[in-house]
């Protein structure tokens, strides 16, 4: 039986995290999609699940040390987990590189999305049909 995974989304409710959880969900790997407003407390469902990865939107009221904050909490929970950060500009981009495994400028495709998340799950890529 293949391992599934939950991924936790820490984005601003709205069409754009909608979208996303849907697209992660779509991956056969994933088992849950959990959207969360706030980062700082992993949602109770997750805390016996493996958890991968972190999708966290920069949109977000947060400046990127608050985020690191956040991914470290997080991170405490689950040592093994990955992060991908949603940025708007290069700027952010850059201050979020020091402490994120990718980062993702806004505009991305599907297949961008689909790609960096293969990457970060630890199954095989070859297991993952293409879109």
């Amino acid at each position: 039986m293949a391992t599934s995974f939950s991924i936790l989304i820490v984005a601003p409710p709205g069409r754009f995290s909608d979208g996303l959880q849907a697209v992660v969900q779509s991956l056969p790997e994933v088992s849950r999609a959990v959207h969360t407003q706030a980062g700082l407390t992993t949602p109770p469902l997750l805390l016996d699940s493996a958890l991968p990865v972190i999708i966290l939107d920069a949109t977000l009221p947060l400046s990127p040390q608050d985020a690191q904050i956040i991914l470290q909490d997080v991170s405490h929970q689950f040592p093994w987990s990955k992060t991908i950060a949603l940025v708007n500009t290069t700027a952010e981009m850059q201050a979020y590189e020091s402490f994120t495994d990718v980062v993702l400028l806004k505009g991305f495709t599907t297949a961008v999305l689909r790609a960096a998340l293969i990457k970060l799950l630890p199954c095989p890529a070859s297991a993952i049909p293409a879109t």
